[in-house]
């Protein structure tokens, strides 16, 4: 073979293998085209998935938090944000204890602190406060989770806002409680008064025919402790759950002017006022209007006595197609741990009081299928009497 020959070999040889290299190396480029579309249809299945995650964070109807180790805030959803009546943007970074009430303060550290050590699923209940807002109680449920670096620890936290949830059941027991008093005002009540009718009626017989000086005081002061007895039964009476309204057409605008010269001489009496700010247009509503009578008196003389000098406003206004009826005065509040027995039969915190006063308003305000709430600050205290409008006369 000549020398031409073993060139054109040598060539072609090259040729072939420049050949083969060109189509492996094509077959790489489609592989490597082919892994490409594959990451970028997984990055965009990745953003997509991190957007829809971004919507159900943010707009979730449960607030959600992320915390660090120390309780800062990393991240917060929109939800979590209205709570707190801030931005979202202005949450970050700042320590959730921030929006906690100062007297469950330790109780939110105990919280990250159990989290942390248990390394699972920790609930807490706690008392969010915001600037000059009631406190509500809410439920923070956290979990522990590490970041990719395995070492950084982040909490993801739920906020559940049961402020209502607990009214409900209070209210329910409330309820409960005034049931189980009216039951058992019915059954004794008047049993206990007849006996007493006749060591009354003894006792002043006595009276009559002593003439000892201190035998009179002695009758006199157990007349008077029998008839503060008899004054709370008769109270103790109102509570009974089968007592019978004699419903009737009324305004009750009417009620209030009636009684507003006798509320206007007590206010007087110890330096407050009454002032009254009433609906001219008012509907007529089916009312018992003795027992609304009582109710407003109850409720004005405990704004009366919750404030050295002060006025009382009695307003009624509709909201909604009710009509309502408030009392606000403007003494100190009622303190939180007061509130929770607030219209239990029996508690008082005054030094002579029944503690069935507002009880009694509460009895009442139920057997006309209204409703009675209130909101307390330092700055004083309202109570509300909704009427639904299915009570309103035709």
């Amino acid at each position: 073979m000549d020398g031409t020959m073993k060139k054109q070999m040598v060539g072609l040889h090259k040729h072939s293998n420049d050949i083969e290299e060109s189509t492996e190396l094509v077959s790489k480029i489609e592989d490597l085209e082919m892994q490409c579309q594959a990451l970028q249809d997984y990055n965009s299945e990745l953003e997509e998935s991190r957007e829809r995650y971004a919507s159900i964070f943010d707009y979730s109807p449960i607030g959600h938090i992320i915390l660090d180790k120390n309780g800062i805030i990393v991240d917060v959803n929109l939800t979590t944000a209205m709570m707190m009546k801030m931005e979202k943007q202005n949450m970050i970074g700042w320590p959730f204890n921030m929006f906690v009430a100062p007297y469950h303060t330790t109780m939110f550290f105990q919280h990250i602190l159990r989290c942390k050590v248990a390394k699972t699923r920790v609930c807490t209940e706690l008392d969010i406060k915001i600037h000059s807002c009631n406190p509500y109680c809410v439920q923070i449920i956290s979990v522990p989770f590490l970041l990719l670096d395995h070492q950084t620890i982040r909490y993801n936290t739920t906020i559940i806002d049961i402020s209502n949830q607990n009214r409900l059941e209070q209210e329910i027991q409330r309820l409960d409680r005034l049931n189980l008093i009216g039951e058992m005002a019915a059954g004794i009540a008047h049993e206990i008064r007849n006996p007493m009718t006749t060591v009354h009626g003894y006792l002043q017989l006595f009276l009559r025919k002593s003439s000892n000086l201190q035998e009179i005081e002695d009758f006199k002061l157990m007349l008077d402790e029998l008839e503060r007895a008899n004054a709370i039964i008769t109270e103790f009476l109102s509570l009974a759950k089968n007592k019978r309204n004699r419903l009737v057409r009324k305004n009750i605008n009417k009620i209030v002017e009636a009684i507003y010269p006798l509320m206007q001489a007590e206010a007087l009496l110890a330096g407050n006022e009454v002032f009254m700010d009433l609906f001219p247009e008012l509907p007529e509503i089916l009312v018992d209007g003795k027992e609304m009578r009582q109710v407003l008196l109850n409720l004005v003389n405990n704004g009366l006595q919750a404030m050295k000098h002060g006025q009382i406003t009695i307003r009624t206004f509709m909201e909604e197609g009710d009509i309502v009826l408030s009392v606000a005065d403007q003494g100190h509040g009622i303190p939180d741990e007061i509130q929770r027995q607030i219209g239990t039969p029996f508690f008082t915190t005054k030094e002579n009081g029944t503690g069935l006063g507002l009880a009694i308003c509460y009895s009442i305000v139920q057997r006309h299928n209204a409703k009675l709430d209130y909101t307390t600050s330092e700055y004083g205290t309202t109570f509300f009497i909704r009427f639904p409008r299915q009570i309103i006369a035709k």
